[in-house]
């Protein structure tokens, strides 16, 4: 039996019952990308996250646990978390 849930006909859905839960995507025989919602978190674990669009963040900071580097059309920046320098574009 196969029961599909469609929450536009409910005014309001919660989900969890007070607990943290984890969305399993299961795309390929690879590695399964989840997200798990917690006490006012998100947690993505994925290999490639795309975004189209402006990305806002707002009253928070971005905690990279490696170099993070920004870039477009060839123009890039990268931070070096455990220095906190930043890096020239590597060529």
């Amino acid at each position: 039996m196969t029961i599909n849930l469609d929450t536009t006909e409910v005014g309001t859905t919660t989900f969890g019952a007070g607990a943290g839960i984890t969305w399993t995507f299961d795309a390929s025989a690879g590695t399964d990308t989840t997200i798990a919602f917690g006490d006012n978190t998100q947690t993505f674990t994925t290999g490639t996250a795309t975004f189209t669009g402006d990305i806002a963040i707002g009253g928070g900071n971005i905690n990279p646990s490696a170099a993070l580097t920004i870039g477009d059309n060839g123009d890039t920046l990268t931070l070096d978390s455990p220095t906190g320098m930043f890096l020239p574009p590597v060529t």
